[in-house]
């Protein structure tokens, strides 16, 4: 334990597996043996759910220093693999290297959020300009009969072919309707 840092005991694979169900995990310290259920086969259920799946595992033992062993451990989805006596400087340092990953992924993930978050926003603004945008273009345009529909303080005219079409629109350099004499 430490600052920040909450340790969660389990005294068996089951136990573990209901703490992983109901806590929010960063890292897993996972003994190989285990009363019941072992530690590779606890790692491999957790690999197995999509909400444990990228908890990284340091598996931890005093029994299974054989090569098989740590292969096995590697395999079920272990990031790294401790012999007891465990020396607390380096168990510190892998603890601290694990947290500080998970720390920079929820940032990241969060930052993921509010971009998305300022996506969705901008998308639904522009859906709502091109809305407003079609709804007014079709209030204020003129017809083909000449007559104009909808409301404005001054129009701007521009010949839209060589007939003598007119379409309504704001432009600069237009010549305002209202402004000729």
């Amino acid at each position: 334990e430490g600052e920040g840092r909450t340790l969660l005991k389990a005294h068996s694979g089951q136990e573990a597996l209901k703490i992983l169900l109901k806590e929010d995990i960063s890292l897993v310290l996972l003994d190989v043996q285990m009363p019941g259920m072992d530690g590779f086969e606890v790692a491999e259920l957790m690999r197995q759910r999509k909400d444990t799946q990228t908890i990284p595992i340091i598996f931890v033992t005093a029994i299974s220093k054989e090569k098989k062993y740590v292969f096995k451990g590697y395999q079920a989805g272990a990031v790294d693999y401790l012999f007891k006596p465990l020396d607390p400087l380096i168990l510190t340092s892998k603890v601290d290297f694990f947290l500080g990953l998970d720390k920079q992924r929820r940032e990241l993930q969060a930052k993921l959020k509010e971009a998305q978050a300022h996506r969705a926003a901008y998308e639904a603004g522009k859906t709502r300009a091109a809305t407003h945008r079609e709804h007014s273009q079709g209030s204020s345009q003129g017809n083909r009969n000449g007559r104009v529909v909808g409301r404005a303080e001054c129009l701007y005219a521009h010949p839209v072919s060589a007939s003598r079409e007119f379409s309504v629109a704001n432009h600069a350099g237009s010549t305002p309707a209202c402004q000729r004499g």
